[in-house]
């Protein structure tokens, strides 16, 4: 589930994150996108993710509600926060927020590290 409020920005993120989970999963991934936080709560009713990006400053809803909301919903999924936003601040609060990572949005590619790190911490030792 990818959530941002700019069309062009959501392209991007897919496509690294199809880039990252084609090599490490069966077929292929599949990513709904959604421009506001309201749009992906009423989607997560229905659509459990494994994996949620969200911006954290959107037109409506803001990215930390959002993300709070998201938890009472799907508890388990990998919440990482793709912003332009930079500071401690900034990362204090999506943490509080329950996102499990951070990348900001000129430096998307860190994405892909992240993802592959929940994935590696997944697999049995």
């Amino acid at each position: 589930m990818i959530i941002d409020d700019h069309p062009g920005i959501r392209t991007l993120i897919r496509e690294l994150l199809d880039d990252c989970l084609a090599v490490s999963q069966a077929g292929n991934p599949v990513f709904l996108e959604y421009e506001s936080g309201e749009q992906a709560l009423q989607a997560a009713t229905t659509f459990v993710p494994d994996l949620v990006t969200v911006d954290l400053r959107m037109r409506s809803m803001d990215g930390a509600q959002c993300i709070r909301r998201l938890r009472q919903e799907i508890p388990d999924a990998l919440v990482i926060v793709v912003t332009s936003l930079h500071g401690e601040s900034v990362a204090r609060h999506a943490l509080l927020a329950g996102a499990d990572g951070l990348v900001f949005k000129d430096d998307l590619t860190a994405i892909q590290g992240l993802v592959h790190d929940h994935l590696l911490a997944l697999l049995p030792t």
